[in-house]
């Protein structure tokens, strides 16, 4: 970057790439998509709320290793504030050739801005937005897999615990049959349907054993 005086050149660079570091974070916050569902409206949140929807994916992925960055965004998000002072502010030339930032806000006292200022900030910028999507990628996609292989192993093992039915107890002139609980992992789905329809046409009195043998019916 060729600095000089020229402050509206500077701050050109300021604009050009906090624009850049906007769009690394889109991208960080795509990556994390993969765990955590965007919903149409996240994409028109203003920047420092989807650096905050980042960091709590981030958090939630309880690596240690992702910190360094966590506090990268943390530290995009106080760069582009001292953005919005600059781009939003409004930039005069006093009497003694110096420049004078008014800024957009109330209560905020006009101050002294100068070109080597913004072209700090803009370098700044330039070094964050260059590492914000691309550092511990890697560490990121592997953290994301381990979370979602959690996730599927806590869907199987849901999916595996065995469910038990309380079937009614039915009478039939000869006598009356007790059954208390049924499991579908000792019967099967069928069986089960098949105890409540014979119970309900009482057409018999069938017992557990019974049950295995008339699954397929």
């Amino acid at each position: 970057m060729n600095r000089d005086n020229d402050i509206i050149k500077a701050l050109g660079y300021v604009a050009l790439y906090s624009a850049y570091l906007e769009e690394g974070i889109d991208i960080v916050m795509q990556r994390l998509s993969s765990i955590k569902n965007i919903k149409k409206s996240d994409h028109k949140l203003p920047t420092s709320q989807k650096i905050k929807w980042c960091k709590s994916v981030l958090s939630s992925l309880q690596n240690d290793e992702l910190n360094d960055l966590i506090n990268l965004l943390e530290d995009s998000k106080a760069l582009l504030e001292e953005r919005n002072e600059v781009i939003h502010g409004r930039i005069y030339a006093n009497n003694d050739r110096s420049e004078i930032l008014k800024s957009g806000r109330k209560n905020i006292e006009d101050r002294e801005v100068t070109a080597s200022e913004l072209y700090d900030l803009a370098e700044e910028i330039f070094k964050v937005q260059a590492a914000v999507p691309n550092i511990y990628y890697f560490e990121t996609m592997k953290s994301i897999s381990k979370f979602k292989n959690a996730q599927r192993i806590r869907i199987d093992s849901a999916r595996n615990e065995p469910r038990s039915y309380p079937v009614v107890e039915q009478a039939r002139p000869q006598g009356a049959i007790h059954i208390k609980q049924i499991s579908l992992f000792d019967f099967g789905v069928d069986a089960v349907l098949c105890f409540s329809t014979l119970f309900q046409r009482r057409a018999g009195a069938f017992t557990c054993q019974q049950a295995k043998k008339i699954r397929f019916l």
